[in-house]
């Protein structure tokens, strides 16, 4: 699944069916399920047929130029104005627990700081096991690394988010993404072994001499990306993401 098509959008429970229904009910519930769409679009100004777009201008004929990184609005179409997520950038607390603090930072945007479980307890409970395990003093075996599908059933569990996982895309995807409201976390690759995760939480549109560039509002727990950063850049490492919903 694409999911920069389907943010939102939550798993549903399919009944099993009972029997085959014939093709032309089928066809007439199809018919009818658009034609009741097609309405309540109209009454609500096409709001339906925006749906994903996060309110924000679509600039479909809009171009990015990767070799000077570049974004090329369409003649007549404004540059699209800041978006920054209210996220807290929250350091990570030993040098592998990148995946823990960006899930933190997650859950305290939405929870709150107060319900919001430690990283050691986070780690913990993402391994299976008591929170005391890894929060209790020094535990060797908690110093390690964690997947990006430990992340997301950290955010689903403690910060009530719904997420799915999504390939690099253009930097107009990522605008309407975040404009939605919907931040991203952004799986790098920073080295021949290394992995690290960052929250993407914002984006902006620079004028430089050359065009207008985009840029990157990231909260790095480990501090390396500590300014905005220009899209160019971290699409060379940027290897997956989690859409947060």
């Amino acid at each position: 699944m694409n999911e920069w098509r389907h943010l939102g959008e939550q798993p549903a429970h399919r009944p099993k069916q009972r029997g085959v229904p014939s093709r032309n009910r089928i066809i007439l519930a199809v018919v009818g399920a658009i034609a009741i769409l097609a309405g309540i679009d109209q009454m609500t100004g096409g709001g339906i047929s925006r749906l994903g777009d996060g309110g924000a201008p679509t600039q479909q004929n809009a171009s990015y130029q990767p070799s000077t990184g570049v974004w090329q609005p369409a003649p007549g179409q404004p540059v699209p104005p800041p978006v920054d997520l209210p996220i807290e950038n929250l350091r990570q607390e030993t040098e592998v627990w990148c995946w823990a603090a960006v899930s933190q930072q997650i859950i305290a945007a939405s929870r709150g700081q107060q319900s919001t479980p430690a990283q050691c307890a986070l780690v913990a409970m993402a391994n299976g096991a008591e929170p005391g395990v890894c929060c209790n003093g020094y535990n060797q075996q908690c110093v390690r690394p964690g997947s990006l599908e430990q992340i997301q059933g950290l955010i689903a569990q403690f910060g009530g988010r719904y997420s799915g996982f999504a390939e690099p895309t253009d930097p107009m995807t990522l605008y309407r993404t975040l404009a939605g409201g919907h931040a991203v976390i952004l799986a790098l690759q920073t080295g021949p072994q290394m992995n690290h995760v960052v929250v993407l939480r914002g984006m902006s549109f620079v004028q430089t001499q050359g065009g207008v560039e985009p840029v990157l509002h990231i909260n790095d727990p480990m501090q390396v990306y500590t300014q905005p950063v220009p899209y160019r850049q971290i699409v060379q490492a940027w290897r997956r993401a989690i859409v947060v919903n």
